[in-house]
């Protein structure tokens, strides 16, 4: 078997995951297993599919009932990794396409098994992270609305560079999603290549990071390499196929020195020594096999070490990062509660020493702005007492008047105490006048009439 690999790009968000490909793995090994014809198995697994993967689906089948192999139908699909398509091609030539079939479904039932035990150490941490993010989104909304229903009063600008309580809102989710999509680029990058080999070479230096990354990319390369060596896969193409399973730019950068060492006919040991990125067990393992015939018990056996190993590292980075986002998120909340706790006293203490508005500033419009809620507050009651409260204007009547007592002639001073009594006092004084005057001119008349008629 001479067949040059060849890996077809796939399309952007269109591949499988690890756990769809493992059950369509599994099913498919199974029902050949027992004897069912290859199109008539995946035509029923035509039927599990949905939505665009479905469609996929039935253009492979179109391609089955064509003539066509599996391996060369699915090769046309970019939904399906490089990696199962040159296990399927092996599989098909050698006629274990079911065994084939069902070694994927246990590499990818790894995959699976790796990535749930990550996410079940990180899943706690990022909800209260998230927790954290919306009690800061509900404080600001608070001073949002303490700063609208408060008149005179300025809500604190957290990050002081003057913006208003929903600006400081949107800043915050602005460098909380610039980050996520930042972080999310990086890794995408790192995986796609964008950045070279550099960014994975450098992460592989971290402690604890590197040599997990470094015994996934190992694992996968022993497990693809020894299954294509057991399957009858010539060396060159076997080799390749082992270096780009890795989905490690470090390794794949040295494919081409290594397959050209493998087709001048060096052996494997040697081939992979010169390119000084493997660690000295992974080699010494690829000498044993080489020198004792047992290369793919032997890598077998290192793939399922560096398995272990890696699952073991995996747990630890998760539990790491999850104790990461627990301290973010407690330094978040204590920052939070200091802030809050610190405004408090200083709100106390400012409304204890601020100045009380005057009634002429009040008068006048003149009521200034304040960052502490009390104040303003008792600034909005001042000025709603001075402005409506009827015994307030009747005293402040009283104040003015008693101020010039002395200018005044009792009446006016009255009047300027009780304007409205002292009217009805007066008016009362006056009708009673008249009527004494009018009682005093009545016996008079009588008298004048009286002379009159003598």
């Amino acid at each position: 078997m001479n067949t040059e690999l060849t890996v077809s790009k796939p399309s952007v968000g269109t591949q499988l995951s690890a756990s769809q490909l493992e059950k369509i793995c599994f099913r498919l090994g199974s029902s050949l297993k027992a004897g069912i014809p290859i199109a008539q198995a995946w035509e029923h697994e035509c039927r599990f599919q949905r939505g665009r993967t479905r469609g996929t689906f039935e253009r492979v089948q179109e391609r089955l009932q064509a003539g066509q192999t599996l391996a060369e139908a699915i090769k046309e699909a970019p939904s399906f990794p490089a990696l199962l398509t040159e296990m399927v091609r092996v599989g098909e030539e050698t006629g274990k396409l079911d065994q084939a079939c069902l070694k994927m479904a246990d590499h990818y039932r790894t995959i699976v098994r790796m990535k749930r035990t990550f996410w079940q150490g990180v899943t706690w941490p990022l909800l209260q992270l998230s927790a954290a993010a919306a009690v800061v989104s509900v404080f600001f909304v608070v001073l949002h609305v303490l700063e609208t229903r408060i008149s005179g009063l300025v809500a604190p600008d957290v990050f002081m560079l003057g913006l208003s309580p929903l600006g400081n809102l949107v800043l915050f989710w602005g460098v909380v999603l610039t980050g996520t999509l930042g972080l999310f680029l990086v890794f995408t990058g790192i995986r796609s290549g964008w950045f070279g080999k550099w960014p994975m070479k450098l992460a592989m230096s971290i402690p604890l990071l590197g040599s997990t990354i470094r015994e996934l990319a190992l694992s996968r390369f022993a497990w693809a390499f020894g299954t294509a060596v057991d399957a009858g896969m010539n060396a060159k193409t076997a080799m390749q196929l082992g270096l780009r399973s890795t989905q490690n730019r470090l390794y794949q950068s040295h494919e081409q020195d290594i397959v050209r060492a493998v087709d001048q006919g060096r052996d494997y040991y040697t081939a992979l020594q010169q390119a000084e990125v493997f660690p000295d067990n992974f080699l010494q393992a690829v000498q044993s096999g080489e020198f004792t015939g047992e290369l793919t018990e032997s890598l077998g056996r290192l793939s399922d070490d560096y398995r272990e190993h890696s699952a073991i590292n995996l747990r630890r980075i998760g539990q790491i990062s999850g104790f990461g986002i627990f301290l973010s998120v407690g330094a978040l909340m204590g920052f939070s509660i200091l802030f809050m706790y610190a405004s408090y006293l200083g709100t106390l203490s400012e409304a204890l020493s601020g100045q009380a508005l005057t009634l002429d500033e009040i008068r006048q419009g003149q009521v200034q702005q304040t960052t502490n809620p009390i104040i303003a507050q008792k600034n909005e009651m001042v000025k709603d007492f001075v402005e409506n409260n009827e015994d307030f204007k009747q005293i402040e009547s009283i104040y003015k008047h008693l101020g010039r007592y002395n200018e005044m002639t009792p009446d006016e001073f009255l009047d300027g105490i009780f304007p409205d009594e002292n009217s009805r006092l007066r008016q009362q004084a006056r009708r009673k006048a008249t009527e004494n005057e009018a009682e005093r001119s009545a016996p008079s008349s009588e008298d004048d009439q009286a002379k009159s008629n003598e």
